[in-house]
């Protein structure tokens, strides 16, 4: 795929997010991890979308290979592992896990 078809499938992914269509939005970030396979990003928006959905083992699954693809990277490379983190603490809230949390 060029550039362009991610980018709107991507821009596609993150308006049904917003507008609240969980399991559309889902659907694109899929097609995006076929084309380009995992990378951090992807997988932590997966993970948000699958812990709205209530999914939390994917959710969980998706914060943990964000968090390994993330710490695989480079020292210096730009990350968001505070944000993985709050979302994989955000799905061990929604279970109930405080402690794991």
């Amino acid at each position: 795929r060029d550039d362009i078809a991610i980018k709107a499938v991507q821009a596609l992914a993150f308006t049904r997010w917003k507008q609240g269509k969980y399991r559309d939005a889902l659907a694109r970030f899929h097609e995006m991890e076929g084309w380009m396979g995992k990378n951090p990003a992807l997988c932590e928006n997966i993970g948000h979308t699958y812990n709205t959905l209530g999914a939390y083992d994917y959710a969980e699954r998706y914060f943990k290979d964000a968090l390994q693809l993330t710490q695989a990277l480079s020292r210096g490379t730009d990350s968001n592992e505070g944000g993985i983190l709050l979302g994989l603490a955000g799905v061990q809230e929604r279970r109930g896990a405080h402690q794991d949390a």
